[in-house]
């Protein structure tokens, strides 16, 4: 498009003075008429009432109308464009058709903008005005907030969309996790305290942020995440009994370096949202509730005997419960949120181990 403007541009430059002064045929309404075709395919019609008013366009900055012009055809919509002498003032007016994907809530049938520019004799631009009409119409377009249209000085209706409004992610959580026995951090001597680092949530999934207001809506989505408890003593060795999880110790001949419980699941989630800050971006803040169901569980040790590495994993429920349920907490800026679970029930069967109740803290990250 720009290649071609200044294309037209050029050729007018040096054809114009000559065809400004050439015969044109006469209309039947008396007015002098001027076309010039490019063979690029662009027409130039040119009218005047003599010869003498063709003359006066000599006056007229064709390099700013070009300008214009790529403006306007670079919006929305098709354009009409006329070219008037008022006094000393000559005035470009412009007849839009506006397209819109929804349509107007009001005024579907008079979708039209009516603007004039005017410029002084010397062809420098001086401003845009109204002009006076049935179908006068003004428009103001943000791309973020989308396209408002208003009939003269009053808003009447608008098609707008908000930076984030019903759209979907897919998105990871990154933290550490711990649990909690009875709402208290296990006793110092418990076999089963876990290391604060090294105790990492991971989850990946999609979602869906379904904003029924301009500030509020549900964060929903599915996931599959999974805990890693690192055991604080690595000769912590998980063995399930005949009816209750013992938290056995090493052999001491062992040289143990890592000792971890893996627990993954399956997740669904609901967040009511609020979204605070101008034109509706910035912070988010939510509160809902999950739940997943258990598919698997093992336990990974790191130990060296007789001088050479070893990583034995041991798969079992290890009376691990199969649902979890919880609360979640949300709160970020656009893409980056924190967030804060806590699971209602406890990880593992109450009658067979410990009541530890799983929890975990960290980023959430919406990758596209």
């Amino acid at each position: 498009m720009n290649q071609m403007l200044h294309a037209i541009c050029t050729w007018m430059a040096i054809l114009l003075p000559s065809l400004l002064w050439a015969a044109a045929p006469i209309n039947d309404d008396g007015r002098d008429t001027l076309r010039i075709q490019t063979n690029v395919g662009a027409n130039i019609m040119i009218e005047a009432t003599d010869k003498e008013a063709l003359m006066e366009l000599k006056a007229l900055d064709i390099n700013k109308i070009l300008e214009d012009m790529e403006m306007v055809t670079d919006s929305v919509g098709n354009s009409k464009i006329v070219i008037k002498k008022s006094d000393d003032t000559y005035i470009r007016e412009e007849e839009r058709e506006i397209s819109f994907d929804t349509p107007l809530e009001d005024h579907s049938d008079n979708a039209f903008r009516q603007r004039a520019r005017k410029y002084n004799s010397s062809g420098e631009y001086l401003s845009d005005e109204d002009t006076e009409g049935d179908k006068q119409y003004g428009m103001k377009y943000d791309s973020d907030e989308g396209m408002e249209v208003y009939w003269g000085n009053k808003y009447k209706s608008s098609f707008k969309k908000s930076r984030r409004r019903s759209s979907g992610y897919f998105g990871m959580d990154l933290g550490v996790n711990n649990w909690l026995e009875n709402g208290r951090s296990p006793s110092g001597n418990a076999p089963y305290n876990v290391r604060p680092w090294g105790s990492w949530y991971v989850s990946l999934g999609g979602g869906y942020l379904l904003m029924l207001s301009n500030h509020f809506g549900f964060d929903m989505g599915g996931d599959i995440s999974w805990y890693n408890f690192k055991f604080q003593d690595d000769d912590v060795r998980l063995v399930k009994g005949e009816d209750r999880l013992i938290f056995d110790t090493a052999d001491p001949s062992i040289n143990s370096i890592k000792s971890k419980l893996t627990v993954p699941y399956v997740n669904v989630k609901l967040v009511p949202t609020f979204k605070i800050g101008p034109k509706h971006r910035g912070m988010t803040i939510g509160a809902g509730a999950y739940a997943g169901y258990r598919i698997g569980g093992y336990t990974k040790v790191k130990q060296k005997i007789d001088g050479s590495t070893h990583k034995p994993k041991n798969h079992s429920d290890f009376y691990l419960n199969n649902f979890r349920y919880g609360v979640r907490f949300q709160l970020g800026w656009e893409e980056v949120q924190f967030y804060a679970n806590y699971d209602l029930n406890p990880i593992f069967q109450t009658d067979h181990a410990p009541e530890l109740n799983a929890f975990s803290l960290g980023m959430t990250f919406q990758i596209f």
